[in-house]
């Protein structure tokens, strides 16, 4: 969304930016919880360590490449084809998880 954003819509942007920042306590808060119920308690702190670690690393190296890639096509192409292909991989996972379901329920019809 942001990548078709006039220059002069720094406020859309700055909304798009916010709506964001609300949504990820609904995400975060949901893989803690799938942790909690997966990960046997006495791994459970270094789980939740190792996922966080890697969670805050992805900040500066993202913010290197992106810095790199967007003085090469333009901060507007960079969001653009982020955001594009967000979406891609937004829908493939769709894919992928509804096939993943539609597999089991098909092969426990038939045990």
């Amino acid at each position: 969304m942001s990548g078709i954003l006039d220059r002069n819509m720094f406020i859309g942007f700055a909304l798009c930016s916010t709506l964001l920042g609300f949504a990820t306590p609904f995400y975060q808060g949901l893989q803690v919880v799938v942790l909690q119920q997966k990960i046997q308690e006495n791994y459970l702190g270094r789980v939740m360590s190792l996922s966080g670690s890697l969670m805050a690393i992805g900040t500066p190296i993202g913010i290197g490449l992106s810095g790199v890639i967007s003085n090469k096509i333009g901060v507007e192409n960079f969001f653009l084809y982020s955001g594009i292909l967000i979406v891609f991989i937004s829908i493939l996972y769709l894919t992928i998880q509804t096939s993943e379901k539609s597999r089991k329920i098909f092969s426990a019809s038939f045990k």
